[in-house]
């Protein structure tokens, strides 16, 4: 998220988005898509694993292998990945 964009990443491509974040995710099945940080979402089916780093963050590992920063203040996120069989490293 960049302020009034959203920069979405798929397989295929990245797409520019006029729109807020918070309107995106309202739009997003929570069954799959959490917020992890103020500037990004994330589908948790495309999740591999995570792992703890520094102040209680997480660092989460994409099937992509890229990563993102999920934050302590999202920690109802982790009980989520433990429920879908994600593993923490």
């Amino acid at each position: 998220g960049a302020g009034d964009y959203a920069l979405i990443h798929t397989e295929e491509r990245d797409y520019l988005l006029h729109e807020r974040m918070k309107t995106l995710e309202s739009r997003l099945d929570p069954k799959y898509f959490a917020r992890v940080h103020r500037s990004a979402i994330v589908n948790l089916r495309e999740v591999t694993s995570y792992t703890s780093v520094r102040h209680g963050d997480c660092e989460l590992v994409l099937r992509s292998g890229d990563v993102v920063r999920l934050t302590r203040t999202r920690t109802r996120v982790v009980e989520r990945l433990s429920a879908l069989g994600v593993e923490t490293t």
